[in-house]
């Protein structure tokens, strides 16, 4: 082996090296950070965050089965476009101003709910949300994306798909601009409100008051 092949080698190694101690690191802060992926109290745990490149969560979030309160301003005010993993509320959780603010994101992920889990103004001043997929059953007030102007189609049949069907006296806000774009008969029409497909939808949970604002 010559010395430009040595050369090679060590350069090779040397990145292999950087590459496992950067691993580890990484490992190291985000198992801490998020509790190995158990249940943790996420109060005010991402709150305003600005450094988007080191939110690189290795664990979907596990909101504590003991701290009913766990899910308050978790990422009230952050910089994120995309929240990268799924959040996972196994008790009665509630979600309190959640992504109050968050007004770069984009992609919310999936959120897993109970029927008991609580909201209060989850998703206000999100105008820029597009993606959000619910797992499990919505049962309570609370719930509102009056904001998320941009809101997606699957992202409002997904939340329409989880309300729970033997709620009664709920109420459900979308953005009356998302719903025309997302359910516009003709493309550039805006007139999805008055879509057959869009009040087929409402009416596929017709024991909620789902409104438009």
């Amino acid at each position: 082996m010559n010395i430009a092949e040595k050369l090679t080698t060590v350069a090779k190694n040397e990145q292999k090296v950087y590459d496992a101690g950067y691993k580890k690191h990484y490992d190291f802060f985000w198992d801490g950070m998020l509790n190995y992926g158990n249940p943790a109290n996420y109060i005010n745990r991402f709150r305003r965050w600005t450094n988007t490149e080191i939110y690189q969560p290795n664990h979907n979030i596990v909101h504590s089965l003991s701290a009913p309160a766990s899910a308050t301003e978790t990422f009230r005010e952050s910089f994120f476009t995309d929240l990268k993993v799924d959040n996972i509320f196994n008790d009665v959780s509630r979600l309190n101003y959640f992504c109050q603010d968050c007004t770069t994101l984009v992609n919310a992920r999936t959120f897993h709910v109970i029927e008991k889990t609580t909201y209060y103004s989850p998703f206000g001043n999100c105008p820029k949300l597009v993606e959000i997929r619910f797992n499990g059953t919505i049962g309570q007030n609370g719930i509102s994306f009056s904001s998320c102007v941009k809101l997606s189609k699957d992202s409002i049949e997904s939340v329409i798909g989880h309300l729970s069907s033997a709620a009664s006296g709920l109420t459900v806000t979308f953005s009356k601009t998302a719903v025309n774009k997302a359910f516009e008969m003709s493309s550039g029409a805006n007139d999805g409100a008055a879509s057959g497909e869009w009040l087929a939808l409402v009416a596929s949970k017709s024991n909620w008051t789902i409104a438009l604002a």
